[in-house]
């Protein structure tokens, strides 16, 4: 009897090297299943499919991941996985050997390669697969570790090529950076946030002249903030800002160093990184001098969040899912009020801004369901219409009763001497009236 047998393929980069890749392991499932033609059958609906993730335990894969999900399901319509080789399934950690390997030995999945079959049942299977697996990743640990070191030493000596920001290309024979047709735009900036030493206006101010940003849209007060944080325009040699790498990346120093397993194959921002002047090899846009005044005018913006007030309806009440902070409000560019964590990105929070309108809606909708009757909304806008009628009415008649308050308090400096018996009482009495409304 044929078994049904699923296939996944995984190209580790979309590089040109690899172009082929997914070719060749489909020639592959299509020799493996002339050869074995009584034993299995593929299940054509069945072929999943990976671009551009590699294979180590630290990367996400969201094609692996469904169906890994699939098979942890019990329901599966198939007996049997196609992998090209073993470490297309994945180059892993032995000590992660569960998240790869035992689901499907949990659920009696075979796992097929071009060489071999793993029955999983057979003796020393497990062994086999695992040993072979485990040389894998050591294998792909030692090519990382030559790569980070032959790194480490082109940044050391400043010959790596850097990859030029906005405003900037490649020197055409050397290494180094040049600036290119869109340099006068940085020149502005920097101009621009030196008169008004505001990143915001900075960014009004370009929005306003139709100058677009390099996604070819309007430009964000983060995005002028990049430009002008990036030492690249005053000539400086910077690299290593952004750590990332799964095994190793370089320190502070420029020196490689193996990366933590919590932080393995994710990208951080560095504490300290590779930053030297050389104008020699990049040729400034803005001078050594005013690079380091906008930086100390940044520095000197900074302002925390304030102490809530009370002012507006969610004020003191929302806490950050990120770190359980309280939340504060701020009306953006363009007028839409929105709350955010009070510590900020600089303190090393990254939630996102949530608009007061998102909030009302999911405020109003638990409150419907849970407490208020299907016409409970027709009556809670009359009755909200009511209550701004009746304070628009209060608020005239106040503004009427300070007018003649202050007429009152004109009329008692200047002829003080002159009032009539029982004016004091009359003007004391008003003033309780305008504090009762």
């Amino acid at each position: 009897m044929t078994k049904k047998i699923a296939a996944y393929f995984r190209r580790s980069t979309k590089d040109s090297g690899q172009e082929n890749s997914i070719d060749r392991q489909r020639k592959a499932l299509d020799n493996f299943l002339k050869s074995h033609s009584e034993d299995y059958e593929l299940a054509d609906e069945y072929i999943f499919i990976e671009d551009g993730r590699s294979g180590d335990d630290s990367v996400n894969r969201p094609v692996f991941n469904s169906l890994m999900d699939l098979v942890k399901s019990g329901e599966c319509p198939f007996q049997a996985i196609f992998v090209s080789s073993p470490d297309r399934w994945g180059r892993f950690n032995p000590l992660r050997c569960e998240t790869y390997v035992w689901p499907l030995v949990e659920n009696e999945i075979v796992l097929a390669t071009s060489d071999k079959i793993y029955h999983w049942e057979e003796s020393g299977a497990g062994l086999y697969y695992l040993i072979f697996s485990s040389f894998s990743h050591q294998n792909n640990e030692d090519k990382s570790s030559k790569v980070i070191h032959g790194l480490a030493r082109k940044v050391e000596d400043c010959s790596f090529q850097l990859a030029p920001p906005y405003g900037m290309k490649k020197k055409s024979n050397a290494v180094g950076l040049v600036p290119d047709k869109n340099s006068w735009i940085v020149k502005r900036i920097y101009d621009y946030f030196q008169q008004y030493k505001s990143t915001c206006r900075v960014t009004r101010i370009i929005n306003r002249d139709g100058i677009v940003s390099p996604k070819g849209t309007s430009w964000s007060h983060q995005a002028v903030k990049r430009v002008l944080q990036n030492g690249k325009y005053a000539g400086f040699y910077e690299f290593g800002r952004k750590q990332k790498g799964k095994f190793y990346s370089l320190n502070g120093e420029g020196k490689p160093e193996k990366r933590r397993p919590k932080i393995r194959g994710k990208l951080v921002d560095a504490q300290e990184y590779k930053k030297e002047y050389r104008p020699d090899l990049i040729e400034p846009i803005v001078t050594k001098q005013t690079f380091g005044k906008v930086q100390l005018m940044l520095a000197g913006n900074y302002k925390p969040w304030g102490k809530a007030k009370g002012k507006y309806r969610y004020s003191g009440l929302l806490i950050c899912a990120h770190c359980n902070k309280k939340m504060r409000t701020r009306k953006r560019v363009d007028g839409i009020r929105v709350y955010c964590c009070g510590s900020g990105r600089l303190r090393g929070c990254h939630g996102n801004n949530i608009k007061e309108s998102i909030i009302d809606e999911q405020t109003y909708s638990t409150l419907q369901k849970y407490f208020m009757s299907p016409d409970s909304k027709e009556l809670l806008m009359m009755e909200l219409g009511m209550i701004r009628e009746t304070k628009e009415k209060t608020n005239k008649e106040l503004q009427a009763l300070r007018a003649r308050y202050k007429n009152a308090q004109e009329r008692l400096n200047n002829f003080n001497s002159h009032l009539p018996k029982g004016f004091h009482e009359a003007l004391q009495a008003l003033s309780k009236e305008i504090e009762s409304k």
